[in-house]
């Protein structure tokens, strides 16, 4: 057999790995605050980690060892704000902002939020200036690929709204949030993205060959 075709066979993830990968991000990446019905941080962390349990855990083990991007769930949300920031106690950098009554809900915002953020690292390490993902941007030359691919679909117009059609970073969070929930129905909507997502940032073995690099 040739390296290359070791070096592509698909990768078995058990249960505890994906495990261990979710408790990671847990401990350093999710946070939460009682919101102002009361409930228990712990509540809404496990079902923020139930959202995200999808994602290979490649994806999840990266970003729970990235210095930036980060979770809050609060009594409100303001989606995604990029840059240094402060939740209570904590100083945080690049933070998705996540509703508890609209994660207990199961709506879209939450994951559109930390859509944003993943495109937001993946794109420049979170730098305050650099091009996200969706934008052409990316951290290493397979990443770097893939943004470019991503701007020439979301140049095709096939955005279901105004925003997905004139904000790449909106096209790429509907994509993101739909491929998770829906793969189908985003096939069926725009299907070069669906197979696009599917096939590098929804994939544990794109993760193994991307030379994605943990900026210190």
């Amino acid at each position: 057999m040739q390296p290359s075709s070791i070096m592509t066979m698909p990768h078995t993830i058990s249960p505890g790995e994906r495990d261990a990968a979710l408790r990671a991000l847990l401990s350093d990446k999710l946070h939460a605050f009682p919101d102002v019905w009361g409930r228990a941080p712990g509540v809404l962390l496990r079902t923020l980690m139930q959202q995200v349990r999808p994602l290979p855990a490649a994806l999840l083990r990266w970003w729970a060892a990235h210095p930036r991007g980060h979770v809050v769930i609060a009594g409100e949300g303001r989606g995604y704000v990029p840059g240094p920031q402060t939740a209570g106690a904590y100083a945080l950098d690049c933070v998705a902002w996540a509703a508890a009554d609209a994660l207990l809900a199961g709506e879209d915002s939450p994951l559109e939020a930390i859509a944003h953020l993943l495109d937001h690292l993946l794109g420049c390490d979170g730098e305050e200036e650099g091009d996200w993902l969706s934008a052409g941007g990316g951290i290493s030359p397979r990443w770097r690929e893939v943004g470019a691919r991503l701007r020439e679909l979301f140049a095709l117009g096939y955005g279901p709204t105004a925003a997905t059609r004139v904000n790449p970073h909106a096209y790429f969070a509907w994509g993101f949030v739909l491929g998770l929930r829906d793969p189908r129905a985003l096939n069926v909507a725009d299907p070069r993205l669906e197979r696009l997502l599917r096939t590098t940032l929804l994939d544990n073995d794109f993760w193994r060959l991307a030379e994605t690099p943990t900026r210190g």
